[in-house]
């Protein structure tokens, strides 16, 4: 078994505390999925993580609102920015998962109704 965590390129703190093995604090996180927007990890998060985790990979924000899209079209969910970045991670890792089982959370559906009528358009919103 094998875990990665996943974050978004704009708010990369936790992938680059995780490659450093030390606390790393970003000036921003201006990411859609406000769940994963922090600039500096939770020293108790971070210990789970890089005892835990295989990896950290990134994703953008693009790839985020495109997850988001899949789960509301496949399975009628309606999943936050936040909820999003685990499956855009497993669609980054596709075909090095290929034959391989994997799993994902689908934790939360709580985003403001314009924020994803503004994803289920295809677009991303802004922040900042």
């Amino acid at each position: 078994t094998e875990i990665v965590g996943v974050v978004s390129e704009n708010a990369p703190a936790m992938e680059l505390s995780f490659q450093s093995s030390q606390l790393t604090e970003t000036e921003h996180a201006l990411t859609f999925a406000d769940g994963v927007a922090t600039r500096c990890p939770s020293p108790a998060a971070f210990d789970i993580i890089l005892n835990g985790a295989a990896r950290i990979i990134t994703v953008s924000e693009e790839q985020i609102g495109e997850a988001m899209r899949l789960y509301y079209t496949t399975i009628h969910n309606i999943a936050e920015g936040a909820a999003g970045v685990p499956l855009a991670g497993l669609l980054t890792e596709k075909a090095m998962l290929e034959g391989k089982t994997a799993g994902v959370i689908l934790s939360s559906g709580n985003i403001d109704l314009s924020m994803f009528r503004t994803v289920l358009e295809g677009k991303t919103p802004i922040v900042g």
